[in-house]
């Protein structure tokens, strides 16, 4: 071992040693001062790093299967491009180790500025370690900040010491600064597999919906955690995302018994009649008690003082399990096993938690023009809705997912107060579509009666070839712009807190529509009526080939869809909470 510098890793009094994992279990309303994980990137290849956020740097400790050169990187899409990049090993016995930044698919170049400091190197018969450190933000042009964004991890190693092309690299997604996930001893929990085993339609998207009842427990109990079922090749290709919504208690014997009979059913189509009459039921079962999304991970443990409540009074509760399945390929004549189970304990924990669904509502007003990038579309959640919807001391939000699709590439979670913008509840500049997850709050937020909510999210349609523009929708080449908020204490009388554009006349002048068909069959993409040109198209079409796009008119969409008013939604499983109509937009200091 050749010893360098002060070896982080090592320092008892800090952390644990590396290659053993440091959990932090519980979600406080302080961000953890150490944060210590690892990951296995590649049979070949694994990394461990200790973040301190008080001393404001970060250590990271490289075991490569190698006796050559290896190289680590931080890119902020995968690539090479902006690609922060060490490169170093072991020769003769001794140590070499340069700070590079590559700019393509070429050897880094050296770093003016060498801000990584190698603290040790190792070489033995198989493997070289190197452990080396630098500040989370350095200030460097050639450095990636390493902040709270979406990141990817680069590696390459070499058969020799002379640095030139690569025998092996990989590339993996990571959230560098977030807690490692709990180990929890899960025998210590009853379980509740909810497993659907379904021919998977043949087209390119389907919203598949299942019912199911809950376990007869005598008493409540609380959800303390989930597991999604991935355990093959296909629900890993197949599965874009899937949702736990609980169902509104029945109101009476005949909707109850309605239930009944769905639970026995292989489900159908969520949002679309198709016979199995579980699009009936929907509006009647929006509450989300978990979401997972591709690339998630499938495991997810509450806090120590919060569970989901369940079988209150002793009752059972029906839920339905959304699983949205991918099948971009229209394969046929294929079905596999997948769903969620379900940790639950009869150990009552303090809270009673909840999930609330922050978004701009998945129509097609929502447009992103075509070769179009960094273009910016929110959603808001009204003062108006948390001030009438919110309990007394307002909620605690301890994890947010944020999701998009394809096109999406940033995202940010606003909180405005009195005319005054608080620190965003969450941000991701780097939003990646394949590594979706739900993520814990480095430190717990309040949100209080009054305060508005938006989530804003930039997108980028150069992808589309040909080109095309993207509306707002269902599919996974639509778009959405939301944010799953899991907190404390539960609302009973909201789930659903968002806005949409509906100025339709302006939209459809704008886009040279006279009038449209938006019966139920065509609500997420009208059918075109007239003029006469367009007629029989879709609105889709429409705006991806019949629209003259120039920068004056993608710049008045997107300030009018920005800034005027939006339709005000506030909603408890699938039902306004108010009556009548209700409008909201950027509190009037934030409109330009």
């Amino acid at each position: 071992m050749v010893n360098i510098g002060n070896n982080e890793l090592n320092k008892n009094s800090h952390v644990k040693q590396a290659d053993t994992k440091l959990i932090l279990i519980r979600v406080t309303k302080e961000r953890a001062v150490i944060i210590n994980r690892e990951m296995k990137l590649h049979n070949d290849f694994e990394v461990f790093w200790t973040a301190n956020m008080e001393r404001k740097n970060i250590v990271f400790k490289v075991v490569a299967r190698t006796k050559g050169f290896v190289g680590f990187g931080l890119s902020p899409q995968g690539g090479m491009n902006h690609a922060d990049v060490v490169m170093g090993g072991v020769k003769n016995g001794e140590p070499y180790f340069t700070d590079r930044f590559s700019t393509g698919k070429s050897e880094p170049k050296i770093d003016d500025n060498q801000d990584w400091t190698l603290l040790a190197a190792e070489e033995n018969e198989t493997h070289t370690t190197l452990q080396f450190e630098r500040e989370l933000d350095t200030c460097d042009n050639e450095d990636l900040p390493i902040n709270d964004d979406t990141t990817k991890f680069i590696w390459s190693i070499g058969a020799t010491d002379d640095i030139s092309y690569h025998v092996k690299r990989g590339v993996a997604a990571v959230n560098i600064l977030d807690v490692a996930n709990p180990t929890v001893d899960v025998s210590q929990f009853d379980s509740w597999k909810i497993v659907v085993n379904t021919a998977i339609p043949h087209t390119d998207t389907s919203y598949w919906c299942t019912m199911h009842k809950s376990p007869a427990y005598e008493s409540k109990r609380h959800i303390v955690g989930f597991k999604v079922l991935l355990e093959n090749e296909k629900a890993l290709e197949h599965n874009h995302h899937l949702i736990l919504h609980r169902c509104r208690k029945p109101g009476h014997a005949k909707i109850e018994e309605f239930y009944d009979e769905l639970v026995q059913t292989p489900g159908g189509l969520c949002y679309f009649a198709d016979g199995s009459n579980i699009n009936d039921i929907v509006d009647t079962c929006q509450a989300v008690v978990f979401g997972w999304g591709k690339g998630g991970n499938p495991y997810l443990f509450l806090p120590e003082n919060v569970g989901f409540p369940l079988n209150e009074n002793g009752v059972q509760e029906y839920f339905v399990l959304e699983i949205h399945y991918d099948n971009i390929k229209n394969i046929s004549g294929f079905q596999y096993e997948t769903g969620v189970e379900v940790y639950t304990t009869t150990d009552q924990r303090e809270n009673d938690a909840g999930v609330l669904f922050v978004a701009h509502d998945f129509v097609f007003t929502m447009i992103i023009p075509p070769a179009t990038s960094d273009y910016v579309v929110n959603g808001h959640c009204s003062s108006a809705c948390t001030q009438s919807q919110f309990p007394e001391n307002g909620i605690t939000v301890f994890n947010v997912g944020l999701h998009s699709h394809l096109a999406g590439r940033k995202i940010k979670l606003r909180q405005f107060r009195d005319g005054e913008e608080l620190p965003w509840l969450a941000n991701d500049d780097h939003y990646d579509f394949d590594y979706q997850q739900l993520r814990p709050l480095s430190d717990a937020k309040n949100i209080l009666r009054g305060d508005q909510l938006t989530i804003e999210c930039a997108y980028d349609s150069t992808y589309k070839n040909p080109s095309a523009a993207v509306i707002g929708g269902l599919k996974t080449t639509n778009e959405m712009c939301a944010a799953y908020l899991l907190y404390w204490p539960r609302m009973t009388d909201l789930d659903f807190c968002a806005s949409v554009f509906t100025e339709y006349g302006w939209l459809y002048w704008k886009m040279g529509i006279k009038s449209v068909n938006r019966d139920y069959q065509y609500r997420f993409d009208p059918l075109v009526m007239a003029p006469e040109t367009m007629a029989g198209k879709r609105f889709s079409e429409v705006v991806s080939t019949r629209v003259n796009w120039t920068s004056e008119l993608k710049e008045e969409l997107q300030q009018k869809t920005r800034f005027y008013d939006h339709f005000d939604i506030c909603m408890a499983n699938g039902m306004q909470t108010y009556s009548g109509y209700r409008f909201v937009k950027f509190p009037k200091e934030f409109v330009p």
